[in-house]
């Protein structure tokens, strides 16, 4: 999993302006503020775990073009006269992702995104032969 969850990683990553664990490839949007996001790449899937407290599945936004996997979280409150809007995104490079069988689930506060690879982007091990 992305290290950047623990305090001491994420006190480094705001220090170096982000992506000091994560590939450089993972960005935020200009002009929203980033989602809380642990990823993970197994031989035939990336996992994608965000943190959305509060939010229903209606707020979110997930979506897969060019090998980039963005998701957009849009939170707003009109409380006693107080209007409070925003909006988080991530966005990140997951290259060779099969499209049509990508799965978000929503539960607890959390998104999971699962993003299976096509075959011929999978690893495979190869056995080595002696003589």
């Amino acid at each position: 999993m992305n290290r950047a969850y623990f305090p001491w990683d994420r006190l480094v990553n705001d220090f170096l302006g982000g992506s000091f664990y994560t590939p450089r490839q993972w960005y935020n949007r200009a002009g929203t503020r980033p989602l809380h996001v642990h990823w993970d790449e197994k031989d035939n899937n990336y996992i994608v775990i965000a943190e959305v407290p509060g939010l229903e599945k209606d707020a979110l936004t997930v979506s897969y073009k060019d090998d980039y996997l963005s998701l957009k979280a849009t939170y707003g409150d009109d409380k006693e006269g107080v209007l409070r809007s925003g909006e988080y995104s991530f966005s990140g490079y997951l290259p060779g992702a099969d499209a049509s069988k990508i799965d978000a689930q929503l539960k607890g506060g959390i998104l999971t995104v699962t993003l299976p690879k096509l075959a011929e982007v999978a690893a495979t091990t190869i056995e080595i032969k002696s003589e």
